[in-house]
């Protein structure tokens, strides 16, 4: 079975997660005391090899917030920058002023906080606008390639929802992406709850 989003599909699910980062950039902004603009701009559904190619797009090894998620729908979640961006990110966020050994130092807590707040911002979109209840591990913060942030289940191909995300703060703008990793089953169940979300608001 091969779960496919519809047109519309994937415009109700950019809506409903740009609802999420929305949420996350008004936490995020009151936690640095500036205006943080986070967006997402397109949605995509993919399989196995095609999604470790649109990902290995961006970098050989990269930088992910990764924690896991249950409930009304079950698999993995992470944030994921290029690795030579990370410390970037930090600066952004934090202090342009701080020396490179200061945000080096910052870097883990500040990453992991950042990708806690966005992830479960949309996860939270999520279950609201599917009425449900999604649970999530503490995040793990991770320095490695697409493989090892995602792996694949023997004998299983993942499928991937995958979301570019744009990061602008300070008129500077930095680019990621927001996966969810599900199985099968799970994406065929999240496929008939954005339907049926479809229906709901039509």
């Amino acid at each position: 079975m091969v779960v496919e989003l519809s047109a519309l599909e994937r415009d109700a699910v950019t809506e409903i997660l740009n609802i999420g980062v929305g949420r996350a950039a008004a936490s995020l902004s009151l936690m640095v005391r500036d205006e943080i603009q986070l967006s997402v701009p397109s949605a995509e559904l993919l399989y196995g090899e095609a999604a470790r190619l649109r990902l290995s797009l961006t970098a050989d090894r990269m930088v992910a917030v990764r924690e896991a998620f249950r409930g009304l729908l079950s698999g993995s979640a992470a944030l994921l920058f290029p690795q030579s961006k990370s410390l970037d990110l930090v600066r952004m966020v934090l202090d342009e002023d701080l020396t490179a050994e200061e945000v080096t130092e910052l870097e883990q807590e500040a990453l992991v906080e950042i990708g806690n707040v966005i992830l479960n911002g949309c996860l939270s979109s999520i279950a609201d606008a599917l009425v449900g209840e999604i649970e999530t591990s503490i995040p793990v913060l991770l320095h490695a390639d697409l493989a090892t942030i995602l792996p694949q289940a023997a004998g299983c191909e993942p499928v991937l929802l995958v979301l570019t995300i744009d990061f602008t703060i300070r008129s500077r703008d930095i680019q990621g992406h927001i996966v969810f990793l599900m199985d099968m089953q799970a994406a065929g169940i999240f496929q008939r709850l954005i339907a049926d979300y479809i229906t709901s608001i039509a």
